[in-house]
């Protein structure tokens, strides 16, 4: 993989950072272990009230620091954009730890120039607990089957900013980060397809994420995740009707599931009604059938190629049931606000940044 051509890329990393004292060693020294080790690290304290900037001075990575937190991670990184001159820019999260080839792997489709942002493999770190047991398995079915076919149809839906790498110069000459919305990763995703570039996912770079433990942490991100979304459906529906429809379905798929919900749930209980079907046997079939036909094998497939054991994937399965119920809440309470309230200015679009752990 190693090829003259990829070495010969230049890349820069910028770690946004607001009080990430504790994840942050992790994540620069996996930065500095890289089998191709990018030509700079860059960390911007972005006004944080912990040891982040003293941490980061104890390696050898380029400090910078902001006097007060921007409340925006897409000013953070701008901030440091502005010094950069390599080939790539690669983003990586205060508490995210990059696989040790992921510098490596990641450049490789930068090979192609018609590719502007590519991002890798998203898992758990050690995950614990219910709602991080959850995650780990909306990770692997997410990442072996909806990203595989996003990737083939050349319209993945988000390219996440836990660890994304950037060409430079198309990313300099749009203005940087998108500072529209509160997810500059997705908003910057559908930006660069909507202008003909691609957007890629790259199976084998794999990054692993501190993610929420509670519910209360686990609300805050989904609001931001989900209100960060329709914000990029509100500001972009009509230039990716008119140059993405393929996203444009994806997005309607992603609304249909959001809506049809409430009546999946409900059908079980009206099919016994009506038809007089044992009630029990009729919830289960309805209810578990795509996960024992669809979920399943692929959480099981997605597992073995990523280490994870498959009893313990097996076990975590029902705990993906609670995060789903978390998922409809805030995707459709998102949808509310961003497409109808927002637009009839009876609320306030979500605009800063709030991390989830």
């Amino acid at each position: 993989m190693a090829t003259a051509d990829v070495a010969a890329l230049t890349l820069t990393v910028i770690v946004p950072a607001h009080n990430e004292e504790a994840g942050l060693p992790e994540t620069l020294s996996a930065l500095l272990k890289q089998t191709m080790p990018p030509d700079r690290i860059i960390v911007v304290d972005d006004g944080s009230n912990d040891g982040t900037a003293e941490v980061a001075r104890g390696y050898p990575v380029e400090v910078m620091r902001r006097g007060q937190s921007s409340g925006s991670k897409s000013l953070a990184l701008n901030h440091a954009l502005a010094g950069c001159d390599t080939d790539i820019v690669m983003n990586v999260d205060g508490d995210t730890i990059v696989g040790p080839d992921f510098v490596e792997r990641i450049k490789v489709p930068f090979l192609d120039p018609e590719v502007a942002v590519a991002a890798g493999i998203v898992q758990v770190w050690n995950p614990r607990g219910v709602i991080q047991r959850g995650r780990e398995i909306e990770y692997l079915l997410g990442q072996h089957l909806y990203r595989p076919i996003q990737n083939m149809w050349a319209s993945p839906t988000v390219c996440p900013g836990a660890a994304c790498a950037y060409r430079r110069s198309l990313l300099a000459a749009g203005g940087g980060f998108p500072d529209d919305t509160i997810a500059e990763d997705m908003d910057y995703t559908w930006q660069t397809m909507i202008a003909g570039y691609r957007a890629v996912y790259v199976a084998g770079a794999e990054c692993y994420v501190i993610d929420p433990q509670t519910p209360g942490q686990l609300s805050i991100q989904l609001w931001r995740w989900m209100s960060g979304y329709f914000q990029c459906v509100r500001l972009h529906w009509k230039e990716i009707l008119r140059h993405k429809r393929v996203l444009v379905l994806l997005v309607l798929a992603s609304v249909w599931d959001i809506c049809s919900l409430p009546l999946w749930l409900a059908a079980p209980f009206v099919a016994a009604s009506v038809l007089g079907a044992a009630l029990v046997k009729t919830v289960l079939f309805a209810w578990l059938s795509t996960d024992v036909l669809i979920t399943l094998p692929v959480v099981l497939t997605g597992a073995i190629r990523r280490g994870v054991s498959p009893l313990w994937a097996l076990a975590s399965l029902p705990c993906l049931w609670v995060n789903r119920a978390f998922n409809f809440w805030y995707s459709g309470k998102a949808m509310i606000c961003e497409l109808v309230l927002v637009p009839l200015g009876l609320k306030s679009s979500l605009a800063v940044f709030k991390k989830g752990h």
